[in-house]
């Protein structure tokens, strides 16, 4: 992982990894493109900062505007 990355895109379901991104907003901006592909694919995407425990939250509200059906 290069030395400016800090967060992770990952995707569950097939075990890869989408992107790193330097910036909460560049991985959040990408997560929101896939879901506006596939709105299927959202439960199955994660924000993971290179250090954390858990995923990060997406704002649920920007989520909802790719998600309703």
């Amino acid at each position: 992982m290069s030395s400016e990355a800090e967060y992770i895109l990952f995707d569950r379901a097939s075990g890869n990894q989408l992107g790193e991104f330097a910036t909460f907003e560049k991985a959040e901006e990408t997560f929101l493109r896939y879901v506006a592909a596939d709105p299927s694919a959202a439960p199955d995407l994660e924000i993971w900062h290179e250090d954390g425990t858990e995923p990060m939250p997406v704002d649920p509200e920007k989520l909802r505007r790719f998600t309703a059906a």
